[in-house]
């Protein structure tokens, strides 16, 4: 018995540790894992509290000890990081989605773009959390601003204009 709570802490510490795959193997055989499914609108890092897993979403039936989780999502190319809280049960298969659309902002003359009033960068493209967001944009020089709410869909690409 103490052996197994030393591995699933062990797990719940070090998901991507040098033996996990083999404490996985022993605590899965002795039926004391849930797992994890994790998928997103467009590839993402998957992370585990805090640290790597080596995996991208898709993940599918990821095994962890039960417990409390922090699963973060990245997409590096597309600007995006998203953290999402987990209760992973014993013999049960926990599912989470993460859904974002890409917002296109090639915009000549060039502007600062603020979703929901939080600048996002100076970027061409940029994943934004699927929703209604209020989405305004005022070029560099001062000549043009535009504010304009748009419903940004998952999987889906939104270009602003002037």
């Amino acid at each position: 018995m103490q052996e197994k709570l030393f591995l699933a802490d062990y797990l719940r510490v070090r998901p991507d540790g040098k033996i996990a795959d083999t404490v996985r193997a022993t605590l899965a055989k002795e039926h004391v894992l849930g797992t994890l499914s994790v998928d997103a609108s467009f590839p993402c890092k998957v992370y585990i509290n805090g640290r790597e897993t080596g995996h991208s979403t898709p993940l599918k039936k990821y095994a962890l000890p039960p417990g409390k989780y922090v699963v973060g999502l990245e997409n590096e190319q597309l600007h995006i990081v998203r953290n999402l809280r987990v209760d992973i049960s014993t013999g049960k298969d926990t599912s989470k989605d993460f859904l974002f659309g890409v917002l296109s902002m090639k915009l000549d003359p060039w502007a600062r773009v603020r979703v929901d009033g939080k600048d996002i960068g100076l970027w061409d493209e940029a994943g934004i959390p699927e929703g209604t967001h209020n989405i305004s944009y005022k070029s560099h020089d001062g000549s043009k601003e535009k504010t304009v709410e748009l419903n940004i869909k998952g999987g889906a690409r939104a270009k602003l204009s002037w």
